[in-house]
């Protein structure tokens, strides 16, 4: 089969005019066309539904259908192969109505001859295919968005997005929680509004690390509440598709149990039989509670 091969169905009635397109057809360069015929709607929609095909040539003067409705029947039972309207009248008002109703182009036969029939399906298969891949990008992208917005509602831990100025865009549910405030809230807040000066001078470091272009991990020792806490951050640059940074996506997650279970160990330090493991131990407990930065992690 050729590279460019396009099957094409031809619904008409006249043999004749049948026969034409299809010797005209034999010109084409760029792309080989195969071409079945239907005589009417009926036999139309039994053909489509033993075989394949790329697109449609469709008259709108057919012994089970008349005018644009024709049109309509033969779409709504096509539903994903683009459609060439040909039509022995020149009427402009069905015309605009096939073409503003999803026809790829409407053709008069007084009018045309091989170089229009040949442009005119090569259009109509390369305008479909781009919107197949436009409606398949936008199917991605809305699977691609619900996914985020599943992991984003669900997620335990802390997850927030925020723009240059270091201000919350968005906040997930369980940050919001912990907080015991409401998203709109912390919404166009800065960290320091709502963990306080220190701490947030603290957070906004790595989040201007995050704009240079860095991703950065790191622990803080946050309470929340008047309660200590462990949170293990880890904040990205967001960019938009020219690269820029334009803001930071972060996710933190409270390690405070993790973290007492390993200090708590180290409270045993003294009853290590080794002296070189008890000066280490002792080492680590000394230095425990003091926060800690850690390396980006690109």
């Amino acid at each position: 089969m050729h590279p460019h091969t396009a099957r094409l169905l031809y619904v008409e009635d006249n043999f004749v005019d049948v026969m034409w397109v299809k010797s005209q057809l034999e010109e084409a360069k760029s792309t080989k066309f195969e071409v079945a015929y239907a005589e009417s709607l009926h036999d139309a929609e039994e053909i489509l539904g033993e075989q394949i095909f790329h697109l449609i040539l469709l008259d709108l003067g057919l012994p089970d259908s008349q005018g644009i409705e024709t049109f309509f029947k033969m779409r709504d039972y096509s539903a994903n192969l683009p459609i060439v309207v040909v039509s022995g009248l020149d009427d402009e008002v069905v015309a605009i109505e096939a073409v503003a109703n999803g026809a790829q182009d409407y053709l008069c036969k007084d009018r045309w001859d091989s170089q229009t029939v040949i442009r005119s399906l090569n259009y109509a298969i390369e305008r479909h295919k781009i919107l197949n891949q436009r409606r398949q990008a936008e199917e991605a992208a809305r699977q691609s968005e619900s996914r985020f917005r599943a992991v984003f509602e669900g997620s335990e831990d802390w997850i927030f997005i925020n723009d240059r100025h270091l201000k919350f865009v968005q906040v997930n549910p369980a940050m919001a929680r912990a907080l015991s405030m409401d998203v709109s809230e912390l919404v166009g807040r800065r960290s320091g509004e709502v963990f306080g000066a220190e701490a947030g001078k603290n957070l906004e470091e790595i989040y201007c690390r995050a704009l240079e272009g860095q991703t950065v991990e790191a622990e803080y020792n946050l309470p929340i509440g008047g309660i200590p806490y462990i949170w293990s951050y880890s904040v990205s640059p967001l960019r938009d598709a020219d690269g820029n940074v334009t803001g930071i996506f972060g996710i933190a997650r409270d390690v405070t149990d993790r973290k007492h279970r390993y200090y708590d160990a180290v409270e045993f330090a003294d009853e290590y039989p080794s002296k070189a493991i008890r000066s280490t131990l002792s080492m680590v407990r000394r230095t425990a509670p003091l926060k800690f930065y850690g390396a980006p992690s690109r």
